[in-house]
């Protein structure tokens, strides 16, 4: 065998493996400090003076490596986006000063009666429609790095919540 054809070939197998190292190396590094978040969308009872009241609780969870903050927050009802406000909220979600570093877990409480209202903002008014736009709606958060992390209502929210 011809020396030279040889080391052409090893030398041609150590380039590949350096460039496949170095695109694994930069693939590893952008995507491993990529934001990443679970959002959790249940019914809660809250009970302030003998009186109930149902409420939705969102959580969030951050189960990435980096650290986010949050912009807003957005409810997918029927095609149509609704941002919702403070004044929607028991507990609001942290704003964007607040840090999510990986494992932090918070909590919302949004009022039920702004959650109907917005579904009324899409002229729904019976229980047969309103469970029907639950289920193709959505919660949206947003960071300030602009990532978006979705919840769909789940059919056990969407029964308990359209039994009142």
């Amino acid at each position: 065998m011809n020396y030279e054809l040889a080391n052409l070939i090893i030398n041609a197998f150590i380039a590949l493996g350096t460039v496949g190292s170095v695109v694994f190396s930069l693939w590893a590094a952008v995507f491993s400090r990529r934001e990443k978040a679970k959002v959790h969308v249940s019914s809660v009872i809250l009970i302030q003076d003998q009186a109930q009241e149902q409420a939705i609780n969102i959580t969030i969870l951050n189960t990435g490596k980096a650290d986010f903050r949050l912009s807003w927050m957005s409810i997918n009802l029927n095609n149509q986006t609704i941002q919702a406000l403070p004044r929607n909220f028991k507990q609001p979600l942290p704003d964007e000063h607040t840090i999510f570093t990986p494992g932090y877990r918070a909590s919302s409480i949004l009022n039920r009666s702004s959650l109907l209202s917005m579904i009324n903002q899409v002229k729904i008014n019976d229980n047969q429609q309103i469970s029907e736009i639950l289920k193709k709606g959505s919660i949206t958060i947003y960071t300030t790095l602009g990532s978006r992390f979705r919840a769909k209502f789940s059919d056990e929210f969407i029964k308990y919540f359209c039994k009142e």
